[in-house]
Formats: structure tokens, C-alpha cells, sequence
């Protein structure tokens, strides 16, 4: 748990830490339906900016540009993740120009 929080902390940016809040609650509940890449989870922005680290003004923002690009959908309490792939390739992405960054 903490290794996994660790690796959201290290990201450089609001947008990729909520992303990975995204993926880490899809590692802790994994989907049986094959193909399947959407994703709903029941969480506030309260707790996704408790996972993060962040200020919950930052997440509302952050979480606003994830709707208006169209990864993610909000009804009443449940936000979708239309695509997890997405959530994960932007980690990735993030991830890899912090390592070049560090050379």
C-alpha cells in the first residue's frame, strides 16, 4: 500500500496522480468482463485528492479537464473511467520523461 501511494506521489503532475488514483483503485478491484475498459468507481473528490496528496480545489479542476477531454463521465456518485487504458498511458507517459528529466 504505501509502495503504491509512493509511485503517486513521484508523479510530477495533478493531472497523472489522479490518473494513477484511477489506476491503482482498478489494480485493487479488477474487472472479470474481457475487454471491458471502462471502469466506474464510487469515490468523491475528496478521496481521490486524499490519494493524491493534493488540495481538493486541484483535484475538482483536474477532475474538470478529465470530463471535458471525455475519459471520464460523473453521475450522482460514481465517475467512469471510459477508458483505463488511457489512465494508464498517461501515468506511463509522465513517468517516462520524469526518468529522462533525472539523467
Amino acid at each position: 500500500d504505501q509502495t503504491r501511494r509512493f509511485k503517486i506521489l513521484i508523479l510530477p503532475d495533478a493531472y497523472s496522480k489522479i490518473a494513477d488514483v484511477f489506476c491503482m483503485f482498478d489494480e485493487m478491484n479488477p474487472t472479470t468482463v474481457k475487454n471491458d475498459k471502462s471502469r466506474k468507481f464510487t469515490l468523491s473528490v475528496s478521496d481521490i485528492a486524499h490519494w493524491a496528496g493534493l488540495p481538493t480545489e486541484v483535484v475538482g479542476d483536474e477532475i474538470s479537464k478529465f470530463t471535458i477531454s471525455g475519459k471520464i463521465d460523473i453521475v450522482d456518485d460514481k465517475i467512469t473511467v471510459r477508458n483505463i487504458l488511457d489512465m494508464q498511458r498517461i501515468v506511463e507517459f509522465r513517468l517516462t520523461t520524469l526518468s529522462k528529466r533525472q539523467r
